[in-house]
């Protein structure tokens, strides 16, 4: 599991909800570079359970990077493993989701970007090390983002339907029990 430590609020990034908290893990992943520019890649990688707002707050962040004129991108990782079948042995895609990441990295990459930040479920180091190998020379920084459970269900009740929302709030409680011990 990850060693989170409380880091302090972000009032200025917050998408409407006071109780929405940041902390941040001790220590990223990293790689030598890969060939893809000079230099580390610096990855600000927003996580949490279902919910707290991680690609709300991603987004917020990008319009903080852009009005410094810092040239990035923001990709939320789950819209690049959105397909089906999902195989048996990997329901959250994530295979498909890491090798698009590195692809569509590339691709921004290319057209100019120096950094990146990523809304994403993170579950554990080797969630780290696998977003770490499919960018490359990457040097992360991860931020929890917590909100309380009934904050939570507020806004997954608000935004999914059936068997969906369902599995969305037990997922979220058993994210948020996780990534709280």
């Amino acid at each position: 599991s990850l060693g989170f430590e409380p880091a302090g609020r972000i009032d200025q990034l917050d998408p409407g909800d006071p109780e929405l908290i940041l902390v941040r893990h001790p220590a990223g992943g990293t790689r030598e570079p890969d060939g893809h520019g000079a230099g580390r890649i610096p990855v600000l990688v927003v996580t949490g359970p279902p919910g707290v707002g991680k690609t709300t707050v991603a987004f917020a962040i990008s319009d903080q990077l852009q009005e410094a004129g810092v040239p990035h991108a923001v990709i939320d990782l789950d819209a690049l493993g959105w397909a089906y079948p999902r195989p048996a042995d990997d329901p959250f895609h994530t295979g498909l989701r890491l090798a698009n990441l590195g692809a569509v990295w590339r691709n921004h990459r290319a057209a100019g970007a120096t950094g990146l930040v990523l809304a994403t479920v993170v579950e554990g180091d080797d969630d780290v090390a696998a977003i770490a190998g499919a960018i490359g020379a990457a040097e992360l920084t991860v931020v929890r983002l917590r909100a309380d459970p009934g904050t939570l269900h507020d806004r997954l009740r608000g935004r999914e339907l059936g068997e969906g929302l369902a599995w969305h709030l037990e997922r979220a409680d058993e994210l948020g029990r996780a990534m709280d011990g």
